[in-house]
């Protein structure tokens, strides 16, 4: 099996304390299709200074890491300068029990 990256890992890292500490919203958001409070707007990443094409790297990497079930699912959530650039679920929650 193949390393990950450092970008990976920060990025599962990162994503390990945001599901920890909201595994409930996770969970229930992950559901349905990954929705952005509605406090919040979702923004271009160009907008923040950030690169469209890296942004999607984050996601084709959380999607191949659910596809070699190296983790049953993700909930991923960007933000920079105060505004979200990227708010998405992939994966099941729960495997055993087919929740979404």
């Amino acid at each position: 099996m193949k390393k990950p990256t450092r970008f990976a890992l920060t990025a599962m890292v990162s994503l390990g304390v945001f599901t920890t500490s909201n595994l409930a919203y996770a969970q229930a958001s992950s559901r349905k299709m990954a929705q952005a409070p509605s406090s919040m707007v979702l923004v271009p990443p160009q907008s923040v200074g950030m690169s469209p094409e890296r942004v999607d790297r984050i996601s084709k990497t959380m999607q191949r890491y659910v596809a070699e079930g190296r983790v049953a699912g993700t909930v991923t959530l960007l933000m920079r300068r105060g505004k979200l650039v990227q708010f998405e679920a992939t994966g099941m929650a729960d495997i055993e029990g087919r929740v979404p």
